[in-house]
């Protein structure tokens, strides 16, 4: 019998060149506009090659230069908005915005150093090719595990840490570091932008609140 097509799980809405997907038992291709992206299937970029993918609960996953990742579980239900998924970062510089999933502690994103839960973020991670692992929270809260101590830390926004590469976590520390890859560094500028004008309304609504009140 015919083995059945692995299942789509997300497509590629914006792509630099050097940008490839190798599919379960399949052929490494370089990855187009608009390519479907597969369950289990490894998409790597050149060190100049950049990428970002849609995936199925509309997580927004962006892919900087030099970097590794395998889908490896991805489930989500439109109706229910319940859903999760386990995804293998192997190295390079990524920017994740959290899609329509409403069961958040179903998503774990792992690196060789550390594991990742979402609370509901956006959020760049870069993982080093030693395996250490630095997060930094432009939006909501990630609670980073070492894979090696067990201990756990929760990043909140405007935060970043790191876990590294013999498993030792840092203290958390003020501030969103440039990563250094230009295509995230500018996905992070327009987060860090959007998140400021919602702030700035809310802050807008508050006073105008209070002269009501008044």
């Amino acid at each position: 019998a015919a083995q059945a097509a692995p299942q789509t799980i997300g497509s590629v809405f914006e792509v630099k060149s050097g940008a490839f997907g190798t599919p379960p038992s399949g052929a490494r291709t370089a990855k187009h506009l608009d390519d479907g992206v597969v369950l289990n299937e490894f998409i790597e970029t050149v060190p100049d090659g950049a990428l970002q993918l849609s995936l199925l609960d509309q997580t927004t996953l962006s892919v900087g230069g030099g970097s590794k990742l395998v889908l490896d579980k991805m489930v989500y239900d439109p109706a229910t908005r319940q859903g999760s998924s386990v995804i293998n970062f192997a190295a390079g510089t990524f920017f994740w915005v959290t899609g329509n999933t409403i069961t958040k502690k179903d998503i774990v994103l792992n690196t060789p150093t550390a594991s990742i839960g979402i609370r509901g973020t956006e959020f760049s991670m870069q993982i080093g090719k030693d395996g250490a692992t630095q997060i930094s929270v432009v939006e909501g809260l990630v609670d980073m595990t070492s894979k090696v101590t067990g201990e756990v830390l929760s990043i909140p926004a405007g935060h970043n840490a790191n876990v590294n590469a013999s498993g030792r976590m840092s203290t958390l520390r003020v501030g969103v570091p440039h990563t250094g890859d230009a295509s995230i560094d500018t996905v992070v500028a327009k987060a860090e932008e959007k998140v400021a004008t919602a702030q700035a309304k809310a802050a807008a609504r508050a006073g105008a609140d209070v002269i009501a009140v008044i």
